[in-house]
């Protein structure tokens, strides 16, 4: 999935009769709620390591720096920041479903991610869904766009048994043409053997 997104804040305060630059720096977590890590270094100053969710720091001026980070709130973010965050784009769920060789039948471990989908699906509340399937490269091309086609309706029709409407499942089928591992002619790659479910 995606790591967290960094928001860089740039304005300015007169100080007497002189402007100075000032930058906030916010450490904000993905919807998922997952963090990343970012070290802020300024040009005058140690380095800080940012590391909790909505955890900020100034950069200007040193006195503000050595004191260290602040944890804060989406209310009380600038608003310009505020803006950053509405004005993205929306967020992209995906799951991988991998699949049994030349078949159409889920391995085990994709079996238990169908229900996580379709709480996926429902805490969006989408109705923009789409099911890709994907092949390796035994057989042929004609063959393998035939298996991942199939594959993409095996796991729409789990959905649509599972309460998500037909309407808002796409499919699509790439056969071959897309692996995550690339590979010879006739391989064998259980990597390859996919449906990436992405839930917009």
């Amino acid at each position: 999935m995606i790591s967290s997104r960094i928001l860089s804040l740039c304005f300015f305060l007169l100080l007497f009769v002189s402007a100075c630059s000032k930058t906030m720096v916010v450490l904000v977590p993905d919807p998922d709620g997952a963090v990343g890590k970012v070290t802020v270094t300024p040009k005058i100053g140690s380095s800080h390591l940012l590391e909790k969710p909505m955890e900020s720091i100034n950069t200007y001026p040193v006195s503000i720096l050595s004191r260290g980070s602040d944890i804060i709130t989406m209310e009380s973010l600038p608003e310009s920041l505020k803006e950053t965050l509405r004005n993205e784009p929306e967020y992209l769920s995906q799951f991988i479903f991998y699949f049994q060789s030349g078949s159409v039948e889920l391995n085990e471990e994709s079996l238990g991610k169908v229900s996580l989908a379709v709480q996926k699906i429902e805490a969006k509340k989408s109705c923009d869904v789409v099911s890709i399937g994907h092949s390796d490269s035994v057989g042929d091309e004609e063959y393998n766009v035939r298996l991942s086609s199939q594959r993409a309706e095996v796991v729409k029709s789990m959905l649509v048994a599972a309460g998500v409407a037909a309407e808002c499942i796409e499919t699509i089928s790439y056969g071959e043409s897309d692996p995550l591992v690339k590979s010879g002619d006739n391989v064998d790659e259980s990597v390859n053997r996919r449906v990436e479910l992405e839930i917009r």
